[in-house]
């Protein structure tokens, strides 16, 4: 665990002050535009990632370099920087990290370093794609087809996020898929919906927020527009009442010829978040009042607003570089 150079800070910030937070993977492309609200949200800011030249790493107020191959490890040495650093609260980021923070947060609870994240039991339904579609049929929101069998054309990972090892396949053509591990799903041809919702320490929804992504790259919205839709906020909602979130969440879905489908949910800081913020007020600063369980009211949310992604660089002298 190598840190970089940057302002060391210790102690608690006092009842009502702004917190020290803690954030995961902070080279992801997320990142960029959300630091920046982070840290008008934040006393301090730590990060942490696993390449020492993720940028993240050097515009938080200390940054640190862990390694991500063994979980274990990992998590251990996160616990270790938040007590180090007097965290406050940890926004977890970091997909297979997630199940382990979900399990140690009444622990850490205890400890006052509050963990924005939901149950254990929403967070590993969420992480498995087969058990999403099982959910998401019970509730009486249209998904597309599954199958634990290769009856379909698009070929996912049970387990996993984007669009990491996904590939088309079809059924009965001459490429045998072998299926242990993934699902396959018909494929979905349209409209393209990712829906940044935040929940109250209840799972009641503050926030909902559709964004039609109407640019994607490397399966992340680089163009996207906040859309008026009720159709997709009032099934957003059915999803929120059956699963109980806690904090931000994010759902996927796609408007076909056939109509809605619904197909991902992510109990998690979604890419495309500074979108929402802009649509409605920094998340960030409300999560303290959140996780204490206080009431928020909402603001109003702008529809229309578009969001284009563009590059941005982050500077550092070579001396400061983690080796």
């Amino acid at each position: 665990m190598r840190s970089s150079p940057g302002p060391r800070r210790s102690g608690r910030p006092r009842a009502g002050s702004q917190p020290a937070v803690l954030v995961e993977c902070v080279g992801g492309a997320a990142w960029g535009p959300l630091l920046p609200h982070l840290r008008r949200a934040s006393r301090w800011v730590v990060g942490s990632d696993a390449d020492p030249l993720a940028f993240g790493l050097y515009e938080v107020d200390h940054g640190f370099l862990l390694a991500q191959d063994r979980l274990d490890d990992y998590m251990e040495r996160s616990v270790e920087v938040c007590r180090a650093q007097g965290v406050d609260i940890v926004i977890p980021s970091f997909g297979p990290a997630l199940l382990a923070w979900a399990g140690l947060r009444e622990r850490l609870a205890a400890e006052g370093i509050q963990v924005c994240v939901s149950a254990p039991e929403v967070v590993a339904m969420c992480l498995d794609k087969w058990q999403v579609h099982g959910f998401l049929r019970a509730q009486g929101v249209p998904t597309p087809q599954t199958s634990l069998q290769h009856a379909f054309e698009l070929i996912k990972p049970r387990h996993g996020e984007g669009s990491r090892d996904v590939f088309r396949a079809r059924p009965g053509g001459s490429v045998q898929v072998e299926m242990d591990g993934y699902v396959s799903q018909e494929l979905l041809i349209g409209a393209e919906y990712s829906v940044d919702a935040l929940c109250d320490a209840t799972g009641k929804p503050v926030y909902i927020v559709p964004r039609l992504r109407c640019r994607v790259s490397d399966g992340r919205s680089v163009v996207a527009q906040v859309v008026d839709d009720d159709e997709i906020v009032a099934f957003t909602r059915r999803i929120l009442a059956a699963a109980s979130f806690v904090g931000p969440v994010n759902i996927q879905c796609f408007r076909t010829e056939a109509g809605l489908r619904f197909t991902d949910l992510n109990p998690r800081i979604a890419g495309g978040l500074s979108l929402s913020f802009a649509a409605t007020e920094n998340w960030f600063r409300l999560l303290p009042r959140l996780l204490r369980g206080e009431s928020i009211r909402p603001r109003h949310t702008v529809t229309g607003l578009v969001m284009i992604r563009r590059l941005a660089d982050t500077i550092v002298d070579g001396a400061r570089l983690i080796d």
